[in-house]
């Protein structure tokens, strides 16, 4: 599946991030932009924020450090490892950036983000269209809007300021929500002993094992051929089907089965 993501307040943390930048441009006070939930993309016209000077001023310094969501980097780590193709399309120009696909790169990169592809770009739908997008994760009503009317699944990612069109789309509040939604969990219990993958190669499961920051599990297991390589295989992915679209002649129903 071709996933499109966006970037600000679907992966990153954009609103609050530049909250207190706009309390510092607009001269207000920070709690007041709290309480009236306001940031830099919805200020009110009276207080005078020109977007194209604001970017100059903090996108190119700022962006690159912009915190990253919770999950965000191991949900879509996991999604490649299963065979998505991940696309990320973000509206960033060179109006509001030196140069918005190095700025965006180093952003990616300190955010630990994996993707195939990164596309800097206005025109969401086009794009999506031009990937042959299956399902776009986004926080922007009109980008959501478009391109489901196109007949592309969408998912809205809430944020301090999108809700009241929460009913519209489906929404997620976070990317474990995304998780469930998009990798299928398994009931298989993966126990230690000897494995024959669907290549027809044989592993060893040696134990499981837990990141000890995000709680994801892992299958640790050895080749039981060459050099006897040690390997670490996210817990879903290991137990996961054979996917029968690319490799309709596989002989198993499991990309690993116990033979033992």
């Amino acid at each position: 599946m071709n996933i499109a993501i966006d970037i600000d307040d679907t992966i990153t943390n954009t609103f609050e991030y530049l909250q207190p930048y706009t309390a510092e441009y607009c001269s207000h006070p920070l709690e007041e932009l709290k309480e009236k939930v306001i940031s830099y993309d919805n200020t009110p016209p009276e207080w005078g924020l020109v977007m194209n000077e604001f970017a100059k001023k903090y996108f190119d310094l700022l962006i690159p450090d912009t915190p990253v969501k919770d999950g965000a980097a191991d949900v879509i780590r996991a999604l490649r490892r299963l065979g998505h193709r991940i696309i990320i399309i973000t509206h960033r120009n060179n109006t509001l950036y030196s140069d918005c696909y190095l700025t965006t790169q180093l952003e990616l990169k300190n955010c630990g983000i994996e993707y195939d592809l990164l596309i800097c770009t206005g025109d969401k739908l086009k794009a999506c269209q031009r990937e042959r997008v299956d399902l776009l994760i986004d926080d922007t009503f009109s980008n959501l809007d478009n391109v489901s009317k196109a007949g592309i699944d969408v998912l809205m990612f809430l944020s301090p300021v999108n809700g009241c069109y929460s009913k519209q789309f489906k929404t997620v509040k976070s990317w474990d929500e995304i998780r469930k939604l998009l990798i299928p969990s398994t009931s298989r219990e993966i126990v230690k002993g000897r494995y024959r993958h669907f290549k027809n190669k044989y592993y060893e499961v040696v134990d499981i094992a837990i990141h000890s920051e995000t709680r994801e599990r892992y299958v640790v297991y050895r080749a039981l051929y060459g050099d006897k390589a040690l390997y670490i295989r996210p817990y879903e992915m290991f137990a996961s089907l054979v996917d029968k679209t690319k490799y309709p002649n596989a002989g198993q129903e499991y990309r690993f089965e116990l033979v033992n």
